[in-house]
């Protein structure tokens, strides 16, 4: 398959960055927080970062105290993604469509980049793309399972960088912009707005219990 042979070709246009250079301060405190469940609470409570990825490589630590763990941990989801973004796109557009996004994903310079150093950014997409894809699927074929796996992808987007805050709300404009021009069938509306419960209650608690107080905290 093309789509698997691209991501060969992603892994090897990644993997020397992995161990080319030492940590960044930003990686050092990814590193710190996977150590012990005290660091990466400490770092979580410290830094404006949602808790997921903090979570992820405190899981990964347990396996490994080397950086080198943690960077290839990032380099695996930053190979996922590439086959996500071939299903995605092969959903919406067809298997040519599918193949030339994931070869662009393939050699995209920032994402070989944010593949190879302890960032949340190559995990997050893999979340992302996997609720569209699911999404795409559930409004082709109108299957629930599909829409409440978009749910938790995106909600687990939300957990792990706020950024994804901007990308749920496009996201729901878009869907509900189509929903009002007829261009989407009505009758997926109620299942859509059930649905986007658990990420919109998870985005609420995540401004209300870390986002606010780090505000409230810089004034």
């Amino acid at each position: 398959m093309l789509a698997l042979v691209l991501v060969l070709v992603g892994f090897g246009l990644r993997i020397g960055g992995v161990t080319g250079y030492w940590i960044n301060p930003d990686e050092g405190t990814y590193l710190q927080a996977s150590k012990t469940q005290e660091s990466l609470w400490a770092e979580f409570s410290e830094n404006a970062h949602p808790p997921l990825f903090y979570m992820l490589l405190n899981w990964v630590g347990m396996l490994s105290e080397s950086y080198l763990a943690l960077r290839g941990f990032v380099l695996l989801t930053g190979c996922a993604v590439i086959f996500g973004m071939y299903l995605l796109a092969a959903e919406v557009g067809g298997v040519l469509a599918g193949l030339l996004a994931a070869a662009v994903l393939t050699v995209s310079p920032s994402a070989i980049e944010h593949s190879q150093v302890i960032r949340p950014y190559m995990p997050q997409m893999v979340c992302l793309v996997f609720g569209l894809w699911c999404l795409a699927k559930f409004i082709r074929a109108g299957t629930q399972r599909n829409l409440w796996l978009c749910s938790l992808g995106l909600t687990l987007a939300v957990l792990i960088h706020y950024s994804s805050f901007l990308v749920v709300a496009g996201l729901g404009l878009s869907v509900g912009v189509l929903l009002t021009m007829g261009r989407l069938d009505r009758s997926l509306a109620k299942p859509l707005v059930l649905a986007s419960v658990p990420i919109l209650v998870t985005m609420v608690l995540l401004y209300t219990l870390h986002v606010r107080p780090r505000l409230e905290g810089s004034e």
